[in-house]
């Protein structure tokens, strides 16, 4: 399996670990249709780690996001590792589930993304001003402290 792929199952795979932590003691399914169908063994024993498991990860992550408390922190790191053409498509998956949970007001999700280097996706799937770039940041006394034209601080994010 190419790299990618295999950082990828590795990082949603991860965060449905944790999600399930979250997941109360006991919780009723959904009476209609819908994401909680996902968390019945039948279906999870569908995770078997090959690419092809990828959308129901994703998926599962929505069903287990919809069991979560009403605010998360998540920090994901070196999601560029994760980045190629045929990952692309699912960690766009990926971020519109985290923007799905806020824009619906179901919770609040505060997301830190660390890169070393650039990510496509989330050069895509990011306002600018919902970014940082510490490359851009001055480094020592030179220029006063200011900022470098494309570059950002901590403090500005909203």
């Amino acid at each position: 399996m190419p790299r990618p792929q295999a950082t990828l199952l590795a990082l949603l795979y991860s965060l449905m670990a944790q999600l399930t932590r979250l997941l109360p003691s006991e919780f009723e399914p959904s009476p209609s249709p819908g994401p909680s169908d996902l968390l019945t063994e039948e279906s999870l024993a569908l995770l078997d780690g090959t690419p092809q498991s990828i959308p129901l990860a994703l998926q599962t992550i929505a069903a287990l996001l919809s069991h979560a408390p009403p605010s998360l922190v998540w920090v994901i790191d070196g999601l560029q590792m994760a980045e190629s053409q045929e990952t692309r498509e699912h960690l766009e998956g990926f971020l519109g589930i985290l923007r799905g949970e806020e824009r619906e007001g179901k919770r609040v999700s505060k997301v830190c993304f660390t890169t070393d280097g650039n990510s496509a996706v989330l050069g895509r799937g990011l306002r600018v001003d919902k970014k940082v770039d510490a490359a851009r940041l001055v480094q020592g006394r030179g220029l006063g402290g200011r900022v470098l034209k494309g570059g950002g601080g901590v403090g500005g994010l909203r």
